[in-house]
């Protein structure tokens, strides 16, 4: 019922002792609203608790709202992070790789003998290179000799006897020693000294 029509049959004064009246009762409390009616006021402190609930309630989500925002960012900060830190390791692993294989590529190279094996290891197809389930390494030697058979001039001499300085026979020596042989030694001996060959 609307409190101006109670007020109206009751008039003022008889209200306003009605009105004290509600307020002294224990546990009927009763408050008169904006719009004229009357609200016990039980109720209005529910009312006022669930908003007050709602409120925490709001703030609450607004926090883990403004907490996943960051997180999200953080995440996204990190997820690069990690993105660029598993490249360099990939990076760093495939340069190692590289290193351990030109390491093997040269020690083969020299034990074939040649002269400069970091000249000839970049004549080589590293594409045709590979390694087997061993690490033994697999389209090496087939370059190798093809090399040898082009371009000998990589290569060491195979090296024979233990004749002369150069450890080899030279044909045309005729007492076999590896710098022209003995007479031929000699002989510059002889012309160094002055004295021409008899």
């Amino acid at each position: 019922m609307d409190i101006s029509t109670l007020k109206a049959h009751l008039g003022e004064e008889l209200f306003t002792q009605v009105e004290e009246k509600l307020r002294d009762l224990d546990g009927l409390a009763i408050i008169p609203t904006n719009d004229g009616s009357w609200l016990p006021k039980a109720r209005l402190d529910e009312e006022l608790g669930k908003q007050k609930t709602l409120k925490g309630t709001v703030a609450t989500l607004t926090q883990q709202l403004a907490e996943a925002k960051k997180a999200g960012e953080s995440a996204a900060a990190l997820q690069a992070t990690v993105e660029s830190l598993t490249q360099q390791v990939k990076d760093r692993d495939a340069t190692i790789t590289g290193m351990k294989r030109s390491g093997k590529i040269r020690e083969a190279l020299t034990k074939a003998r040649v002269r400069d094996a970091s000249v000839v290891e970049k004549l080589l197809d590293a594409s045709r290179i590979g390694e087997d389930d061993k690490g033994n390494l697999t389209g090496l030697d087939e370059q190798v000799k093809a090399l040898k058979a082009s371009s000998g001039y990589l290569f060491e001499e195979e090296k024979g006897g233990r004749a002369g300085f150069g450890g080899g026979k030279n044909p045309d020596s005729g007492s076999g020693g590896g710098i022209g042989g003995n007479g031929e030694i000699n002989a510059l001996i002889r012309a160094a000294a002055g004295r021409n060959a008899e």
